[in-house]
């Protein structure tokens, strides 16, 4: 089922990053680029309040989330363990609605240009490559921009 995220889920959406980039990004970002659930705590926090976060709840356990804002799709992750089941599809599908509903006729997001596996998932979902890669002073890695029409 997917719901909105509240407060009480701030531990898990935290811990859930943390697994998602050591599981995917491993092979291109350094150890200690990597989020740690504890110092995310406040983030996630914040992001709640603002409403931007809905969660996959599979009987009570938060298996996956995603954010938008404006028009982009801002993160998208789901548990490790949980991947090939069709949760970040639905997340997706989801988030895309939201988006509509929000006045967006285009949304965008960014993805690692090293995530082979994260870009081939939009892609099969009709989102495409736009522009050079960039990094950003915050990022740990080239990124690309994909777009799709909604």
């Amino acid at each position: 089922m997917i719901r909105a995220a509240t407060e009480a889920d701030a531990p898990a959406l935290a811990e859930i990053q943390a697994r998602a980039w050591r599981w995917a990004y491993s092979d291109f970002v350094d150890h200690d680029d990597m989020p740690v659930a504890a110092e995310r705590l406040e983030r996630w926090r914040d992001n709640v309040a603002h409403g931007r976060l809905r969660v996959f709840d599979q009987d009570g356990t938060v298996v996956g989330y995603a954010s938008v804002h404006g028009d982009q799709l801002t993160s998208l992750y789901v548990e490790p363990s949980a991947q090939g089941a069709g949760v970040g599809g639905l997340l997706l599908a989801d988030a895309e609605e939201r988006l509509r509903a929000g006045g967006s006729k285009q949304a965008w997001l960014w993805v690692f240009v090293a995530n082979a596996q994260g870009r081939a998932f939009y892609e099969r979902r009709g989102w495409h490559a736009v522009g050079e890669p960039y990094r950003a002073e915050r990022w740990v890695g080239d990124a690309l921009r994909y777009e799709r029409a909604l």
